[in-house]
């Protein structure tokens, strides 16, 4: 049997990934396995393996992740267990929690910020 590799592609893409587009809202408790991008707004709890806030994207939430990287606005409390990198349009506020921070020329970050050490 002959592979489709757009559909292959869009597997790849859907499997375990959740992308909440600009103009959509969620408000609630979320998992997501892999791979979670922003570009709307999220209120509530997250959990999630590598979260991604593009520019425009917001979030005001309970955040536990693996990994992080935030180029739009994020508040509320998160727990980052690996890697956190603030890109230039960073915007984090609240309560952080990480073991290893890249922050960019130009992120802001006011919040109480904890290292954790790395297990």
């Amino acid at each position: 049997m002959k592979s489709n590799k757009e559909n292959d592609y869009q597997t790849a893409v859907i499997a375990g990934n959740l992308i909440v587009g600009s103009g959509v809202k969620i408000t609630g408790v979320i998992a997501v396995p892999n791979q979670m991008e922003i570009y709307g707004q999220i209120e509530g709890e997250i959990g999630v393996k590598t979260l991604k806030v593009h520019l425009g994207g917001k979030i005001d939430a309970l955040i536990n992740c693996e990994n992080a990287e935030i180029n739009g606005e994020a508040s509320g409390k998160l727990i980052c267990e690996n890697n956190l990198v603030l890109k230039e349009n960073a915007k984090l506020t609240g309560d952080v929690s990480y073991v290893n921070m890249e922050m960019n020329v130009g992120a802001e970050l006011n919040a109480k910020i904890k290292k954790m050490d790395h297990d």
